[in-house]
Order: structure tokens, then C-alpha cells, then sequence
């Protein structure tokens, strides 16, 4: 669980306890559970590969996007914007920390083993053929 900060507003920030999960089963993604209170829990879904891409730079477009950044009083950070027709969010997050939780992601489903997972090149094919 770790604590990412929320802007709230003009020059206020609050804490948001976040739940980051990996399903080695659906290795292409990762489960961010935002905790804002006792029972309201919001769930964000996106691909392994856009946070590992948005570690290093600008990445993601539509309701999800990523980027590094450096902060004087936090260090190295990892910005979130999310989008949806709830409303939206920019979070801010130790870098290290991420960086490290998706590393530990990567020793148990490496890159190239997810290949090995989800629907062949001839299922999405036969799927997406029209009828």
C-alpha cells in the first residue's frame, strides 16, 4: 500500500492510500485500488507497459496518462492523470517505490513471457473477422 498525494486544488494536497496489484494470470495489466475512505474505493485498470513507459517519460493518452518528474521537497515522482465522466484526478507518487513494486511484476511474468498469455494471433483474428 503505498500513500500518493492528490492535488485538491489550488496549492492544496491531501493523501490517497493506494493498492497497487498484479494478477499474474492477466499479466498485461496492473490494478490500482484508490482507498478515500472506509468503504469508497475506486479501481483503475491500465497496462503493465504504460506505467513501466511512464516511469521514463510522457505516456498515455485518453483517461490515463503518465509521466516522471522531479520535485525539491519529494524527489523523483511519478505523475497520474486520470480521467472519467466522474471527474478527474493528478497524483503524484515516489518513483522508486513504484518502480520497484513493478520490477518485482517483471521477476514474476517477464516481457517476453507475456506472449505466452491471452488469445493467439489466429483467436483475435477469428474474433474480430466479421460474420
Amino acid at each position: 500500500m503505498l500513500k500518493l498525494r492528490i492535488s485538491l486544488g489550488d496549492d492544496v494536497v491531501g493523501e490517497v492510500r493506494t493498492l497497487f496489484r498484479y494478477d499474474p494470470e492477466r499479466p498485461y495489466e496492473v490494478l490500482l485500488t484508490f482507498h478515500q475512505g472506509r468503504a469508497d474505493e475506486a479501481d483503475w485498470v491500465f497496462s503493465r507497459e504504460l506505467l513501466r513507459d511512464g516511469l521514463r517519460a510522457l505516456s498515455g493518452q485518453g483517461d490515463v496518462k503518465l509521466w516522471p518528474a522531479y520535485c525539491p521537497c519529494h524527489g523523483s515522482t511519478l505523475h497520474l492523470a486520470l480521467e472519467s465522466p466522474h471527474g478527474s484526478a493528478l497524483l503524484e507518487a515516489s518513483k522508486p517505490r513504484v518502480q520497484a513494486w513493478l520490477d518485482r511484476t517483471y521477476t514474476v511474468v517477464s516481457a517476453q513471457a507475456e506472449a505466452d498469455y491471452g488469445p493467439t494471433d489466429a483467436q483475435l483474428s477469428a474474433l474480430l473477422a466479421e460474420d
